[in-house]
């Protein structure tokens, strides 16, 4: 009887360790969270407007950087708008390291070729920059321009 007993003591055991040590299995509830967060990942644009798009509409950060890293390649194609855009995330600090003066020579750049909306900034915030930081603008526009200038194939270059 003795026997028996620490025979029955030692199943219970193991069938205790054995149930405690079980994992549960995921329910099907969690299913379409794991579905959704598939469908968050980011993607490369293929062109200034997937980029544009995915600037204004990220699902995660990493989405903007990307975004910010296709304007950046659009940008120093020439491409006002892309330049525009990358002047709003950095007075944003969206996908890039925020700075006003960065996005006021973006905007500079993309106004001096009769971008719109950049003229619209510039005009806003230029009361914000003493003339010392108005002039070095300035001389970042223009070398832009010179670059641009001497290296023709730059202003036809896009990514």
């Amino acid at each position: 009887m003795r026997k028996t007993a620490v025979w029955l003591l030692l199943a219970c055991l193991i069938l205790a360790a054995a149930a405690g040590c079980k994992k549960k299995s995921p329910k099907i509830k969690d299913k379409p969270a794991i579905i959704e967060e598939e469908k968050t990942i980011s993607h490369d644009p293929s062109n200034l407007e997937e980029a544009i798009q995915l600037y204004e509409n990220p699902s995660s950060s990493r989405d903007l950087e990307t975004a910010v890293n296709t304007l950046y390649q659009y940008a120093y194609g020439n491409d006002p708008e892309a330049q525009y855009y990358l002047g709003l995330a950095r007075w944003e600090g969206n996908g890039s390291q925020q700075s006003d003066l960065e996005a006021y020579v973006w905007w500079t750049i993309a106004a001096r070729q009769h971008h719109l909306e950049a003229m619209n900034r510039i005009e806003d915030a230029e009361a914000l920059f003493t003339r010392e930081e108005l002039d070095e603008i300035a001389n970042r526009a223009n070398d832009w321009e010179e670059k641009v200038r001497v290296t023709p194939e730059m202003s036809q270059q896009r990514p």
